[in-house]
């Protein structure tokens, strides 16, 4: 049975909604802007349902923006990781140091 090039739209469009919405909630979840409708060839009014899409540009920029914000993310944990093993490493190495000078003292006053 031949395919109805009007459902093969439909089902062409829905797709491209599923995905739109996927990268808009992404970004909402994130609190990253998305890109404003006035900004020619990120957005896409469809025919069928006349509700707008991001094209492939626009999840492009979007994705973009999400990995960015990613990026500053594991950026700041592993800053913090960092400071708190290396003040870690000290206060260990400093109470070592202690224990060690209370032994040594404590030898030469037998």
């Amino acid at each position: 049975m031949p395919s109805n090039p009007l459902d093969d739209l439909i089902n062409e469009e829905a797709l491209e909604r599923v995905d739109s919405l996927f990268w808009e909630r992404e970004a909402g979840r994130r609190h990253i802007p998305l890109p404003s409708r006035h900004e020619k060839g990120l957005w896409r009014r469809q025919q069928t349902t006349g509700s707008y899409v991001l094209t492939d540009a626009g999840i492009l920029q979007t994705r973009r923006l999400l990995q960015e914000d990613a990026k500053w993310r594991r950026e700041r944990w592993s800053f913090w990781v960092t400071l708190m093993l290396s003040l870690i490493t000290a206060t260990t190495g400093l109470v070592g140091a202690l224990i060690g000078l209370a032994a040594w003292h404590g030898r030469g006053v037998k």
